[in-house]
């Protein structure tokens, strides 16, 4: 039997018929741990916070990020735009970058505490405990930000206001807001952000959510600086039943009817690097979404990846187009036209942990394996002859395996067997999108949509969720409670992410207050800060607050600028010749009150000493 033994790889080398000498290379070896790379992640250059130093990857850090400033008053913009275009005005309540926060903020609190219906949340009774975030915002605001979240600006149109079907997934049936009183509020500032000029054309079916999506995926590359070695690719569902010509059905999945996401993830992690939305209607081939998804990957020689996929994206078009960019791919296959070649085809040997391998055209490796069943693989980066061990359990008995069953295990429950490496780099390189699934699915809030678009707007506020804490737990951030189980951890995560948005609502609204008591009564001339000229030192309060607390506003009358002053005073000291010059601008930060040029204004608030 040419020294065949099951609990080792019997390998076949096939040749062409013809004999033709098909060369094969593969792209890297991937036995070789040191050309792997863990995923790398990176806080720094993403505009929040001091650039120069250490950006601690807290929540509140990571929601800044995925939902920085500008993007909510982008939201609360288009929100009131849309409102004053379906209501009438007497209905128009224009909506605040706090109430937005808090919206969010309690939308997360929905996955975390889930309850059968949207307005048991602001239920108060002997039975029903009292939720925080509800607490922060009234219910009818809550539902009118829920009907007029918008992205875009214009008339509403009818696809907006089809109604979701669904009756499996979520319960609330309420129709009508019920706008109950509230006391009279400051029009947000943020409603001159509004822009009456015709959006930019975007021929994307996704459009409406297409600007938070962006940011999300812009967002998410930026942290991840260099994705990990072994990456997957595979589909997203966010279900939806609603009345919409975009969403698929896909019978044996957990989430049989819905959106359909591609996305590629990071294998170890589950850590969303890229993903789009793909609608039934749209013309976009295997090749093209599969490529799509590998060009975003950084083009470096330093870089060595390799994609896990299954046999609905293993064409031998796909594989080959993956070779000539340099990715590496290993997934199963499934027989096309004309492929796999005869030779692999008309193979019968039904001998178990037999693995036949035939050099392919397209620069990749054809191979057949006998396991439970018959396996058909491809790989550009293995060679057929690598074999790891592996602890294999008793597989239930069927017509394909009962010749080897019991000369395998026998009596046993669980035989070690060694097994080729390409099989057991696809089960552990296959699982990066299912972990990202997994995240999504602990937290996800059941909430029954009216609006065929909102939905995938959702997922993206799911998958920036998923993505802040994956990043976090890369770059140390611990739980308090360090002895809790991974899921704990997650959890605690979340509640950080909800108190992180309840937060900044409150620092916007003291901050608005702030600026609106100063306009009604002018604050007292401030003390002016005198640098000492032996030791000149800067004062602690440029670090107060958050950073981008602190704007460039026009001063009352000019000044010395501090920085220039601290340098030429060090200078002078250091008997330094030219010695720097003083600017004198007629501008000073809004939080500090110290005059500040144009050159040393972000120095000043970043730079501990200079």
């Amino acid at each position: 039997m040419e020294n065949y033994t099951p609990l080792k790889p019997f390998l076949q080398q096939l040749e062409y018929e013809s004999g033709e000498q098909i060369p094969y290379r593969r792209l890297w070896d991937v036995t070789n741990p040191l050309l792997h790379h863990p995923p790398q992640f990176s806080l720094g250059g993403n505009g929040i916070g001091r650039r120069d130093i250490a950006i601690h990857p807290s929540p509140m850090t990571l929601s800044e990020m995925f939902f920085p400033d500008s993007m909510i008053d982008r939201m609360v913009a288009k929100t009131n735009s849309y409102a004053r275009s379906r209501l009438p005005p007497s209905q128009i309540k224009d909506v605040t970058r706090a109430e937005l926060l808090r919206f969010l903020g309690l939308y997360y609190y929905m996955g975390l505490v889930k309850l059968p219906n949207k307005r048991d949340y602001w239920k108060q009774d002997d039975l029903w405990p009292s939720h925080h975030p509800a607490l922060t915002i009234t219910r009818a605001r809550f539902e009118y930000v829920w009907r007029n979240l918008h992205l875009l600006g214009g008339v509403p149109d009818d696809q907006d206001e089809e109604l979701d079907v669904d009756e499996e997934e979520e319960m609330d049936i309420e129709e009508v807001v019920e706008m109950e009183p509230e006391d009279t509020e400051e029009t947000n500032p943020s409603d001159e952000l509004v822009d009456d000029t015709p959006e930019e054309t975007d021929t994307r079916w996704y459009k409406k959510c297409a600007p938070f999506l962006d940011h999300v995926v812009c967002t998410s590359r930026n942290i991840c600086t260099k994705p990990g070695s072994t990456l997957s690719i595979d589909e997203m569902m966010k279900r939806f039943k609603g009345r919409s010509g975009q969403t698929a059905r896909m019978k044996g999945k957990p989430i049989k009817e819905g959106y359909k996401f591609w996305a590629l993830c990071d294998a170890t992690t589950g850590y969303v690097y890229e993903f789009f939305p793909d609608g039934r209607q749209q013309k976009q081939t295997i090749y093209d979404t599969v490529i799509g998804l590998a060009i975003t990957l950084p083009n470096s020689p330093q870089n060595n990846f390799v994609i896990a996929m299954d046999n609905y994206f293993t064409w031998q078009k796909v594989v080959t187009g993956l070779t000539s960019l340099g990715v590496g791919c290993v997934g199963t296959s499934r027989p096309e036209r004309n492929w796999p070649p005869k030779e692999l085809k008309s193979i019968e040997d039904p001998r178990f942990n037999t693995l036949y391998t035939l050099p392919d055209k397209g620069g990749f490796l054809s191979c057949r394996w006998i396991d439970n069943n018959v396996v058909t693989m491809v790989t550009n980066v293995h060679t057929g002859d690598e074999s790891i061990k592996r602890a294999r359990k008793r597989p239930r008995k069927t017509n394909t395996n009962r010749k080897h069953l019991e000369e395998v295990w026998g009596e046993k429950a669980v035989v070690d067997v060694h097994i080729p490496r390409i099989i057991d780099d696809y089960n552990h390189w296959m699982l990066g999108v299912d972990k990202a699934d997994q995240f999504i699915a602990y937290y996800r809030p059941n909430l029954r949509c009216r609006r065929v678009w909102m939905p995938l707007l959702f997922h993206c506020f799911d998958v920036a969720r998923v993505n802040s804490y994956i990043a976090a737990s890369q770059l140390g951030w611990e739980p308090t409670n360090r002895g809790g189980a991974a899921h704990g951890a997650h959890k605690e995560f979340i509640a950080g992410y909800i108190k992180a948005f309840l937060a900044r609502a409150t620092t916007f609204e003291t901050r608005q207050s702030r600026r609106l008591k100063d306009v009604e009564t002018p604050s007292p001339p401030l003390k002016r800060v005198r640098l000492s000229t032996k030791n000149p030192r800067l004062p602690d309060h440029r670090f107060n607050g958050n950073y981008n607390d602190h704007i460039k506003t026009e001063a009352p009358s000019q000044g010395r600028c501090i920085m220039c002053a601290y340098f030429f005073y060090k200078a002078r000291n250091a008997k330094q010749n030219p010695l720097p010059h003083i600017s004198r601008p007629k501008k000073w930060c809004n939080e500090c009150r110290d005059h500040l040029c144009d050159k040393h204004f972000h120095a000043y608030h970043v730079i501990k000493n200079p």
